[in-house]
């Protein structure tokens, strides 16, 4: 936990919230749009959604998303 500009914040809180608005987003992407959907399941494209560490670097990808 860290304290910044006056507010507590909660680490793991934060990044599960941004884990699962990664999640939510393709599975939006895949439920508006049927031209994606097509290629995707003719394997010409991949949905993968991803999250960027901006302290590490290292980028984390969601493979049952």
């Amino acid at each position: 936990m860290r304290v910044g500009a006056g507010n507590v914040i909660n680490d793991g809180l934060v990044r599960k919230v941004a884990d699962k608005t990664a999640q939510l987003t393709v599975e939006q992407i895949r439920s508006k749009s049927p031209l994606l959907n097509v290629l995707g399941q003719s394997f010409e494209i991949r949905k993968v959604g991803t999250m960027y560490d901006i302290e590490t670097g290292k980028v984390k990808f969601y493979s049952d998303v």
